[in-house]
C-alpha cells in the first residue's frame, strides 16, 4: 500500500465526482492530501468560491473518508 496520495482539483464546487475519486484513492493509500488548484482565484464566473469556502466544503464533505489528512491551497 502506498503511503500518500495527492489529489488536485479546483473544487468549484466540490461534488459527487470528486467524492467518488477520493473514495477510490482511499483504497490504495494511507493518507490523502487534497490540493486546491487556482486557490488565489475567487469571485469570478469560473471560480466563484474563495479558497476558505472550498476548504470548508471539502472538510464537511470528506469527514466520512478517514484517509483525508490535509487540505492545502495550490
Amino acid at each position: 500500500m502506498v503511503k500518500r496520495g495527492l489529489y488536485i482539483g479546483r473544487f468549484q464546487p466540490y461534488h459527487y465526482g470528486h467524492e467518488n475519486i477520493l473514495k477510490e484513492i482511499s483504497y490504495d493509500v494511507k493518507e490523502i492530501i487534497i490540493g486546491i488548484g487556482s486557490s488565489q482565484e475567487s469571485h469570478t464566473i469560473k471560480n466563484p468560491f474563495t479558497c476558505g469556502e472550498r476548504i470548508e466544503m471539502i472538510k464537511h464533505a470528506t469527514n466520512n473518508i478517514k484517509n483525508v489528512k490535509y487540505i492545502i491551497p495550490y
